[in-house]
């Protein structure tokens, strides 16, 4: 992808978010769309659809919402994630996040986020979730 192409692209979709801002606003609609918390109960039922899903989206959409449920992170994050960032640590998957909301600079990317299985419910275990993956 060339980089004119890319930086016209971002002042499009820049120009798109403004202009959809502002038809909400005017128009009264929720502005609150993507911002409300996801249930546990809405996690569980979704995880129990990608689960038994089949497919590769299937696999991705259950590994990508397993890691971003357990590492408490925005979407962003997870989507930036490399194979090179997960590790081993005695019983836990061990994350680094190159840098985040908080972290522009990526001055906390050596810290690590520990992530555990659940075996007693499968269809919630994320590390079950990226070996299917």
């Amino acid at each position: 992808m060339s980089d004119n192409f890319k930086k016209n692209m971002n002042q499009f979709l820049s120009g798109m978010k403004r202009t959809v801002a502002k038809a909400k606003a005017e128009s009264g609609e929720s502005l609150d769309e993507g911002k409300k918390y996801m249930s546990f109960e809405v996690y569980s039922k979704l995880c129990d659809l990608l689960f038994i899903g089949k497919g590769d989206d299937y696999l991705f959409a259950h590994a990508f919402l397993t890691l971003e449920w357990n590492l408490l992170s925005c979407s962003d994050n997870c989507f930036a994630l490399y194979l090179n960032h997960v590790q081993w640590a005695n019983d836990s998957m061990v994350v680094y996040f190159g840098k985040a909301k908080g972290d522009q600079f990526g001055e906390k990317s050596c810290e690590p986020w520990h992530v555990y299985s659940n075996p007693n419910m499968p269809s919630l275990c994320p590390v079950l979730a990226m070996a299917k993956y």
